[in-house]
């Protein structure tokens, strides 16, 4: 009786939707085929990933001196169907505190964070998963993430606008559809403390001739796309953060280049969380 209880509540309705989805991250590193979006083998088996042309098996050591096996990419082409609010978490003990709050931010002691629900595609539009990944990104790279998807979301939405003589702006089901395409390079970023990060070199722009070659919309698996995208609208909610991590599914507009300096936001941590 005790069995059948435990394989109960193991199910996925009893999970955190943070525990529940495997997850991506990114590894910085001054040597570009050290760094880039990687995926352990224990994360790939668990959504069902198939590397496409952009992945390759990569061996990753961590400073703790613990090692991964899995995918590396310097090209990252993402579904993005949810995503958080911008988070605060100490740095010390990595406890949610709150919603960005700029009266609050202290970057000695708060690293700031975003979470995203993705689904990675290959070059022909095509999913690489069935089972969505979870991506967070975090201190330098979350800004420079967050400031291009704001920027390609607008691209995308007035690309469809001028194709389709249609002065509406698009939701967030339409952008749970486009393609984000961005590549990787290391930088060396900060002030007095300088480290090799994750940056964005380039992201592929949509206009109003190419803007369905970054949509799924008319491909075979377009509603099982909206599906999770449905199922998952608690995704990043705050209130999950704290009673999983104490440990508005709305994309809000945030000023990523106004949140302090290079050194503020700079993070070289390579663990996940």
């Amino acid at each position: 009786m005790n069995t059948v209880r435990r394989n109960f509540f193991d199910s996925p309705e009893f999970e955190s939707q943070s525990a529940a989805f495997p997850y991506m991250q990114v590894l910085n590193d001054q040597d570009p085929d050290k760094s880039g979006f990687f995926l352990t083998l224990e994360n790939a088996d668990k959504c069902g990933f198939i590397p496409g042309e952009d992945w390759r098996p990569h061996s990753n050591f961590f400073r703790s001196g613990d090692s991964s096996e899995g995918y590396i990419a310097s090209t990252g082409r993402f579904l993005i169907l949810r995503q958080s609010p911008l988070l605060m978490f100490e740095r010390e003990g990595d406890r949610f505190v709150d919603v960005f709050d700029r009266a609050k931010y202290d970057n000695a002691t708060i690293v700031l964070k975003t979470r995203y629900l993705v689904y990675l595609v290959n070059q022909q539009r095509q999913l690489l998963h069935e089972k969505p990944l979870q991506l967070t990104t975090k201190g330098s790279f979350c800004g420079v993430f967050g400031e291009v998807h704001q920027r390609f979301r607008a691209l995308m939405s007035g690309a469809y606008k001028q194709a389709n003589n249609n002065n509406k702006d698009r939701s967030d089901r339409f952008f749970a559809l486009s393609i984000l395409a961005v590549q990787l390079s290391p930088k060396l970023k900060g002030g007095k403390k300088k480290a090799w990060v994750c940056d964005i070199s380039n992201f592929a722009e949509p206009t109003a001739e190419n803007w369905r070659s970054l949509f799924v919309g008319y491909e075979a698996f377009r509603d099982r796309v909206l599906e999770q995208f449905d199922e998952c609208a608690d995704f990043g909610n705050p209130e999950r953060e704290r009673k999983t991590r104490n440990r508005t599914n709305t994309v809000d507009t945030v000023d990523y280049t106004a949140l302090g300096t290079e050194d503020d936001l700079l993070d070289i941590t390579d663990e996940y969380f």
